[in-house]
């Protein structure tokens, strides 16, 4: 709905900054009149990255010692997940699970916890 009235609106919208610009041309000499952007060709905001190292040929960032030579930082991201628990390692569950499914797994975990543990008891 308010895409529609955007475009409804935009005409009459380009017609009073027109006029405004126009307004303020006849006071001030040096102001040219430009065009508003559409949002398909508005530019995002450039922030600036906290990175202050150096840029690499293809401008992405890398990381430079004092002495000028490059070294990279190894890093491994697969983590193995245990396809009945669905838990890695440390005990966490992948990112792209949801809380819901998250929270399902551990009352199933916690119940088949507690089943074994009264098998357990009884058999004593």
């Amino acid at each position: 709905m308010r895409a529609i009235k955007r475009e409804k609106n935009a005409p009459k919208e380009l017609k009073k900054l027109n006029a405004t610009l126009a307004k303020a041309v006849n006071n001030i000499d040096c102001v040219e009149l430009v065009t508003a952007p559409s949002h398909a060709s508005a530019v995002q905001p450039n922030y600036k990255s906290k990175f202050t190292g150096a840029l690499g040929e293809d401008g992405t960032p890398t990381a430079s010692g004092a002495d000028g030579d490059v070294e990279g930082m190894q890093l491994d991201d697969k983590r193995t997940f245990n396809p009945r628990t669905m838990r890695d390692e440390n005990g966490k569950y992948p990112v792209w699970m949801s809380q819901r499914k998250i929270k399902q797994q551990k009352t199933k975990r916690v119940a088949i916890a507690k089943g074994k543990a009264r098998k357990q008891k009884q058999r004593r």
